[in-house]
């Protein structure tokens, strides 16, 4: 009885053990929660980076393949202007004339083309809340002969949502070929989109430079 009372463990021993084992258990947890949360923040992140890259890969292909860039749209600015650009600005839009060519249909010699008009602008989400934030659209007009625009035939499509800030601009530089290179100016976070405590955000800016020439 002596020997088997001195191998065995005592309440507190086994307490003991009972404690550390479900600290060990809470550590474990808690580097494998934190571990998911940062997972899920890279991977939102890395989503809002590829929206980000997406829509501006989309303007800047519209814009090197314009065959014209109307000269006030975007406006012209000083460069002390810049900072203080606002999203809504009425006059803060990017219209462009782009004209596509059938190769494969010919009359004459002469080839036939589609001309659209193509214009980036913003519009709130809620226009019942101040603070709401901005939808970048894009709207294309096909342009008939005459040079009316088509009307009946507008195509709208919004290219994203959340937006919290986006600029259209050009830079007052005598220097500049034709009208100058197009600047946009667009920030975008997770804030905006409905996630209060994440801080991440993406701001950037682009140059643009115009390469097309009327046909």
């Amino acid at each position: 009885m002596m020997n088997d009372s001195k191998n065995a463990f005592t309440l507190v021993e086994v307490i003991v053990v009972i404690v550390l084992l479900l600290l060990l258990t809470a550590a474990s947890w808690h580097v494998y929660n934190s571990s998911r949360r940062n997972a899920r923040e890279i991977m939102l992140n890395q989503k809002l980076n590829e929206s980000v890259d997406m829509v501006l890969m989309k303007i800047i292909e519209d814009v090197r393949e314009a065959n014209s860039i109307a000269s006030s749209s975007p406006p012209i600015y000083e460069l002390s202007e810049i900072p203080n650009l606002k999203t809504e600005n009425s006059e803060n839009r990017l219209s462009i004339t782009k004209v596509t060519y059938d190769f494969k249909d010919s009359q004459n010699g002469l080839l036939n083309h589609s001309k659209n008009n193509v214009t980036f602008f913003l519009e709130k989400e809620d226009t019942t809340v101040a603070s709401s934030s901005w939808v970048l659209i894009r709207e294309m007009t096909p342009i008939n002969p005459d040079g009316t625009l088509v009307e009946s035939e507008i195509e709208i499509r919004e290219l994203l949502s959340g937006i919290e800030d986006c600029v259209f601009y050009r830079v007052k530089n005598p220097n500049a070929s034709r009208a100058g290179n197009i600047f946009v100016r667009l920030k975008l976070s997770r804030r905006s989109q409905g996630e209060s405590k994440s801080q991440y955000e993406n701001d950037t800016i682009v140059c643009i430079k115009e390469r097309a020439a009327l046909p």
